[in-house]
C-alpha cells in the first residue's frame, strides 16, 4: 500500500496543479500545491495542502469556486482505494 500510496501522491499534485480553478498572478498559490504520501508499517495516507497564507481562501471562499484540495479528493480518493484493493486482494 505504501508503494501504491508513494506512486499515485505525484500524479494527484501534478493533476491539481494543472486542475487549479484560478487564475493565476504569481503562480506563489499553484506552486505551493503537495501531495505527500505518508505512512509506516499499519497505516499510510496522502495529505494534499497548499502552503500559501490565503490558500484558506481559495479553498472555503465563493461557496469553493476556487478550490482545488477538497474536490481533488473526491476525484482521486476513489481511484486511490481502488488501487490500494488491488494491491491487496491479487492473489
Amino acid at each position: 500500500i505504501g508503494r501504491v500510496m508513494g506512486g499515485v501522491a505525484p500524479k494527484i499534485e501534478a493533476d491539481m496543479k494543472v486542475s487549479a480553478p484560478w487564475t493565476d498572478r504569481t503562480t506563489n498559490a499553484r506552486n505551493s500545491l503537495r501531495a505527500e504520501a505518508k505512512g509506516g508499517v499499519d497505516q499510510a495516507s496522502i495529505i494534499l495542502s497548499g502552503n500559501v497564507p490565503y490558500m484558506i481562501w481559495l479553498e472555503t471562499r465563493f461557496s469553493g469556486k476556487y478550490a482545488i484540495i477538497k474536490p481533488s479528493m473526491l476525484k482521486w480518493g476513489p481511484k486511490v482505494i481502488e488501487l490500494c484493493a488491488k494491491a491487496v486482494f491479487r492473489g
